[in-house]
Protein backbone atom coordinates (compact mmCIF):
# COMPACT_ATOMS: atom_id res chain seq x y z
CA UNK A 1 0.00 0.00 0.00
CA UNK A 2 2.81 2.34 -0.86
CA UNK A 3 0.77 4.11 -3.52
CA UNK A 4 -1.62 5.39 -1.34
CA UNK A 5 -1.27 8.56 1.02
CA UNK A 6 -2.74 9.57 4.04
CA UNK A 7 -2.19 13.73 4.07
CA UNK A 8 -2.83 16.12 6.95
CA UNK A 9 -4.98 19.32 7.24
CA UNK A 10 -4.27 22.08 4.32
CA UNK A 11 -6.06 25.06 4.79
CA UNK A 12 -6.32 26.31 1.79
CA UNK A 13 -2.18 25.70 0.24
CA UNK A 14 -3.50 23.56 -2.93
CA UNK A 15 -0.05 23.43 -4.83
CA UNK A 16 1.65 22.11 -1.73
CA UNK A 17 -1.18 19.39 -1.44
CA UNK A 18 -0.95 18.66 -5.11
CA UNK A 19 3.05 18.19 -5.04
CA UNK A 20 1.97 15.97 -2.79
CA UNK A 21 -0.86 14.00 -4.89
CA UNK A 22 1.07 13.83 -7.83
CA UNK A 23 3.49 11.70 -6.10
CA UNK A 24 0.98 8.57 -5.16
CA UNK A 25 -1.90 7.08 -6.99
CA UNK A 26 -3.98 7.19 -4.72
CA UNK A 27 -4.78 9.61 -1.71
CA UNK A 28 -6.89 10.35 1.35
CA UNK A 29 -6.96 14.04 2.76
CA UNK A 30 -8.67 14.13 6.49
CA UNK A 31 -9.98 17.25 6.64
CA UNK A 32 -9.56 21.36 6.58
CA UNK A 33 -8.70 20.96 2.73
CA UNK A 34 -10.10 24.66 2.50
CA UNK A 35 -13.21 26.54 1.28
CA UNK A 36 -14.82 27.16 -2.13
CA UNK A 37 -12.19 28.74 -3.82
CA UNK A 38 -9.83 26.11 -3.05
CA UNK A 39 -11.83 23.69 -4.53
CA UNK A 40 -12.07 26.06 -7.71
CA UNK A 41 -8.33 25.73 -7.76
CA UNK A 42 -8.40 21.69 -7.51
CA UNK A 43 -11.10 21.21 -10.39
CA UNK A 44 -8.62 23.00 -12.83
CA UNK A 45 -5.87 20.37 -12.28
CA UNK A 46 -6.19 17.30 -14.52
CA UNK A 47 -5.51 14.43 -12.33
CA UNK A 48 -7.60 11.12 -11.59
CA UNK A 49 -10.14 13.04 -8.90
CA UNK A 50 -11.87 9.43 -8.18
CA UNK A 51 -8.20 8.04 -6.72
CA UNK A 52 -7.75 11.23 -4.39
CA UNK A 53 -10.52 12.25 -1.84
CA UNK A 54 -10.78 13.75 1.48
CA UNK A 55 -12.86 13.60 4.63
CA UNK A 56 -14.46 16.96 5.52
CA UNK A 57 -12.64 18.63 8.59
CA UNK A 58 -14.58 21.55 10.28
CA UNK A 59 -12.96 24.30 8.29
CA UNK A 60 -14.48 23.24 5.35
CA UNK A 61 -16.93 24.81 2.71
CA UNK A 62 -20.69 22.24 3.56
CA UNK A 63 -22.17 24.40 0.88
CA UNK A 64 -20.10 23.76 -1.98
CA UNK A 65 -17.96 20.65 -1.39
CA UNK A 66 -16.56 19.08 -4.12
CA UNK A 67 -17.07 15.49 -5.83
CA UNK A 68 -13.63 13.94 -4.34
CA UNK A 69 -15.31 15.04 -0.89
CA UNK A 70 -16.40 12.23 0.71
CA UNK A 71 -19.90 11.86 2.59
CA UNK A 72 -21.02 12.24 5.88
CA UNK A 73 -19.51 8.56 7.50
CA UNK A 74 -19.24 4.72 6.10
CA UNK A 75 -17.18 2.55 4.65
CA UNK A 76 -14.98 3.09 1.72
CA UNK A 77 -12.38 1.46 -0.96
CA UNK A 78 -9.61 2.96 -2.36
CA UNK A 79 -7.00 1.22 -4.64
CA UNK A 80 -7.64 -2.07 -2.54
CA UNK A 81 -7.47 -0.13 0.81
CA UNK A 82 -10.84 -0.49 3.01
CA UNK A 83 -11.47 2.02 5.87
CA UNK A 84 -14.29 3.84 8.05
CA UNK A 85 -14.53 7.43 7.73
CA UNK A 86 -16.13 10.16 9.87
CA UNK A 87 -15.99 13.77 8.66
CA UNK A 88 -16.18 17.01 10.79
CA UNK A 89 -15.30 18.76 14.26
CA UNK A 90 -16.16 21.53 16.48
CA UNK A 91 -14.31 24.98 15.89
CA UNK A 92 -13.27 26.46 18.26
CA UNK A 93 -12.52 29.61 16.81
CA UNK A 94 -16.20 29.82 14.98
CA UNK A 95 -16.92 33.19 17.10
CA UNK A 96 -13.90 34.79 14.96
CA UNK A 97 -15.54 33.76 12.01
CA UNK A 98 -19.00 34.24 9.11
CA UNK A 99 -21.28 31.64 8.93
CA UNK A 100 -21.59 30.60 5.43
CA UNK A 101 -18.29 31.91 4.58
CA UNK A 102 -15.73 30.74 6.93
CA UNK A 103 -17.64 28.68 9.31
CA UNK A 104 -20.77 26.18 8.65
CA UNK A 105 -23.09 25.16 11.32
CA UNK A 106 -23.33 21.62 10.41
CA UNK A 107 -19.35 21.04 10.64
CA UNK A 108 -20.31 18.27 12.82
CA UNK A 109 -22.75 15.63 12.40
CA UNK A 110 -26.08 15.89 13.99
CA UNK A 111 -27.71 13.71 16.45
CA UNK A 112 -29.67 11.59 13.44
CA UNK A 113 -26.71 11.52 11.54
CA UNK A 114 -24.59 10.78 14.41
CA UNK A 115 -27.17 7.86 15.56
CA UNK A 116 -26.78 6.28 11.87
CA UNK A 117 -23.36 6.65 11.97
CA UNK A 118 -23.10 4.20 15.18
CA UNK A 119 -25.28 1.48 14.03
CA UNK A 120 -23.23 1.54 10.65
CA UNK A 121 -19.47 1.32 12.54
CA UNK A 122 -20.90 -1.32 15.24
CA UNK A 123 -22.52 -3.51 11.80
CA UNK A 124 -19.03 -3.27 9.96
CA UNK A 125 -16.61 -3.54 12.63
CA UNK A 126 -13.52 -1.79 10.66
CA UNK A 127 -9.93 -2.02 10.88
CA UNK A 128 -8.90 1.36 9.91
CA UNK A 129 -10.55 4.67 10.96
CA UNK A 130 -9.90 7.90 9.03
CA UNK A 131 -11.52 11.03 10.37
CA UNK A 132 -10.65 14.98 10.74
CA UNK A 133 -10.82 14.63 14.50
CA UNK A 134 -10.26 12.02 16.96
CA UNK A 135 -11.95 10.57 20.32
CA UNK A 136 -12.00 12.90 23.22
CA UNK A 137 -10.57 10.10 25.39
CA UNK A 138 -7.28 10.54 23.03
CA UNK A 139 -6.94 13.76 24.97
CA UNK A 140 -4.18 13.27 27.57
CA UNK A 141 -1.95 12.12 24.30
CA UNK A 142 -2.58 16.05 22.60
CA UNK A 143 -0.94 18.73 23.88
CA UNK A 144 -3.17 21.04 21.59
CA UNK A 145 -5.43 23.94 21.89
CA UNK A 146 -7.43 22.14 19.50
CA UNK A 147 -8.38 19.64 21.93
CA UNK A 148 -12.04 20.73 23.41
CA UNK A 149 -14.83 18.20 24.16
CA UNK A 150 -17.24 18.24 21.35
CA UNK A 151 -20.08 16.40 19.95
CA UNK A 152 -17.98 14.84 17.21
CA UNK A 153 -15.24 13.62 20.32
CA UNK A 154 -18.27 12.30 21.95
CA UNK A 155 -19.51 10.17 18.85
CA UNK A 156 -15.93 9.00 18.49
CA UNK A 157 -15.74 7.68 22.06
CA UNK A 158 -18.86 5.77 21.45
CA UNK A 159 -17.74 4.29 18.63
CA UNK A 160 -14.19 3.16 20.59
CA UNK A 161 -16.34 1.82 23.37
CA UNK A 162 -18.63 -0.32 20.32
CA UNK A 163 -15.58 -1.57 18.14
CA UNK A 164 -11.78 -1.12 19.04
CA UNK A 165 -10.28 -0.80 15.16
CA UNK A 166 -6.29 -1.88 15.10
CA UNK A 167 -5.63 1.61 13.39
CA UNK A 168 -7.09 5.39 13.67
CA UNK A 169 -5.80 8.37 11.78
CA UNK A 170 -6.65 11.79 12.14
CA UNK A 171 -5.64 15.23 11.71
CA UNK A 172 -6.85 18.60 12.76
CA UNK A 173 -4.56 19.08 15.87
CA UNK A 174 -2.08 20.29 14.52
CA UNK A 175 0.63 17.89 15.62
CA UNK A 176 2.81 14.73 14.91
CA UNK A 177 2.18 12.13 17.03
CA UNK A 178 1.38 8.29 17.32
CA UNK A 179 0.00 6.77 20.66
CA UNK A 180 -1.51 3.30 21.57
CA UNK A 181 -5.20 3.77 23.56
CA UNK A 182 -7.46 0.55 24.42
CA UNK A 183 -5.65 -1.34 22.04
CA UNK A 184 -5.86 1.04 19.02
CA UNK A 185 -2.73 2.37 17.20
CA UNK A 186 -3.75 6.10 16.54
CA UNK A 187 -1.94 8.72 14.61
CA UNK A 188 -2.24 12.02 14.03
CA UNK A 189 -1.21 13.95 11.09
CA UNK A 190 0.61 17.57 11.26
CA UNK A 191 -0.91 19.70 8.97
CA UNK A 192 0.88 18.44 5.22
CA UNK A 193 2.12 16.24 6.56
CA UNK A 194 1.70 12.74 4.86
CA UNK A 195 2.53 9.57 5.33
CA UNK A 196 2.21 5.74 3.27
CA UNK A 197 -0.77 3.57 4.24
CA UNK A 198 2.13 0.67 4.08
CA UNK A 199 4.07 2.47 6.68
CA UNK A 200 1.75 2.31 9.64
CA UNK A 201 -0.40 -0.05 8.81
CA UNK A 202 0.92 -3.51 8.71
CA UNK A 203 -0.29 -6.44 6.40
Amino acid sequence: MNNIALIGDVHGHTQSYLNIVNMFEYSVQLGDMGFRNNYAALDNVDYDKSKHVFVPGNHDDYDHLPEVALKDYGMHKLGGFKFFFVRGAYSIDQHLRTEGKSWWGNEELNYHQSAKCLEEYEKTKPRVVLSHNCPDVASPFLVSHHMKTSSTGKLMDMMLRYHKPQYWIFGHHHISTTFKLHGTTFRCLNELEFVRVGDIING
